[in-house]
C-alpha cells in the first residue's frame, strides 16, 4: 500500500513539474475549501470510523503549486468494543501539487505535517501528537471560482496508529 501511494504521489508531482514548465498562463491566488471527511482510526488490529469537518485555506503560486493550512474538528466519534474514540481537532500545513488532467478536471497530491488531538472514554483527558500527512484527490471546476472535490488523506501514521480516509468537499477560488 505504501509503495502504491508513494508511486502515485511521485507521478503526480512529476506531472505537475512538467505541467509547470509548459503552463501558458499561471493561475495564482487564494482559495478556501470546506469538506466532510470519513477517517478510520486503526491500531493494534482494531479500527473505528469517525467523521470530521475540515476547512483549508491556500494560495496558488501558479497553476501547479500551492501552499495551504488545514483545520479540522470531529463531527462524530467511533466505537471499538464499547470504547469511544474521537478526533477532537487537527491542524496542519501542506504543499500541494496539482495538474489539469482534462478540461475542468484537476488531480492533486499534497504532503505536509498535521497535529492531531484525540479523546476517548477509556482515559481521562486527551492525547495529541504530530505526524507526516499526505493525500491525493481530484476536483471538478464548475467555473473559474467554484469546484467540488474528492480526496483520500492519511492524516496520521505513527507508532502503529493510522488515521486515514476519504473526504468530499467544495472549494472557492478568489
Amino acid at each position: 500500500m505504501k509503495a502504491g501511494v508513494t508511486t502515485t504521489l511521485a507521478a503526480c508531482l512529476g506531472s505537475c513539474v512538467a505541467g509547470a514548465v509548459l503552463a501558458a498562463e499561471p493561475t495564482d491566488g487564494s482559495y478556501f475549501e470546506a469538506s466532510y471527511a470519513f477517517p478510520q482510526t486503526s491500531f493494534a488490529g482494531l479500527s473505528s470510523n469517525q467523521s470530521e469537518l475540515v476547512v483549508r485555506g491556500g494560495y496558488n503560486f501558479n497553476r501547479n503549486f500551492a501552499v495551504e493550512a488545514m483545520a479540522a474538528a470531529g463531527a462524530s466519534s467511533g466505537d471499538i468494543n464499547g470504547v469511544t474514540l474521537k478526533v477532537d481537532s487537527a491542524y496542519g500545513a501542506y504543499l500541494k501539487a496539482q495538474f489539469e488532467a482534462a478540461s475542468h478536471f484537476e488531480v492533486y497530491a499534497r504532503a505536509g505535517w498535521a497535529h492531531i488531538t484525540l479523546s476517548s472514554n477509556a482515559v481521562s483527558g486527551t492525547g495529541s501528537d504530530s505526524s507526516f500527512s499526505y493525500g491525493v484527490g481530484a476536483q471538478y471546476l464548475f467555473n473559474k471560482n467554484w469546484y467540488v472535490q474528492g480526496e483520500y488523506m492519511s492524516l496520521y501514521d505513527k507508532d502503529g496508529v493510522t488515521i486515514k480516509g476519504p473526504a468530499i468537499g467544495v472549494g472557492y477560488r478568489f
